[in-house]
């Protein structure tokens, strides 16, 4: 009876544990996007991020990266793709890491909360490759 008892504590313990890592996944994606957020203001003199999203050239994908929505877009666009993919996968990792999780968990989850924050009229693209326009 004793020995049960300590198994669901631990149990339990160890569901907490977890949960409380997820949320503190979450937390820290939040950061992510807070202080990525002046790649939305300008790129050089180019389009701006917000810009090529509402233009229809690029779109959020699951992984938690950006995607070209058309097969050939601006290279301003491109350009944003490249430098903002990259500054996102530093940060994935560095959660990774300090949560013992695996990259593409986090990716994930990232790509899960930018698709729900992504506006209506933009592009996220489904599970199958697709790429739609949110509704």
């Amino acid at each position: 009876m004793i020995c049960l008892k300590k198994t669901q504590i631990y149990l339990e313990w160890k569901k907490d544990k977890e949960m409380l890592k997820e949320k503190f996944i979450i937390l820290m994606l939040g950061f992510v996007f807070v202080f990525s957020m002046p790649a939305n203001i300008a790129m050089a003199e180019g389009m701006t991020l917000a810009q090529a999203k509402s233009s229809g050239y690029i779109g959020e994908q699951a992984n938690g990266l950006l995607g070209a929505v058309a097969k050939s877009i601006p290279e301003e666009a491109d350009n944003l793709i490249t430098v903002t993919n990259s500054k996102r996968m530093v940060k994935y990792k560095a959660i990774a890491a300090k949560n013992g999780q695996p990259v593409n968990q986090v990716q994930a989850l990232a790509g899960k909360k930018l698709i729900t924050q992504t506006p209506s009229g933009q592009y996220i693209q489904t599970a199958s490759g697709t790429w739609i326009k949110k509704k």
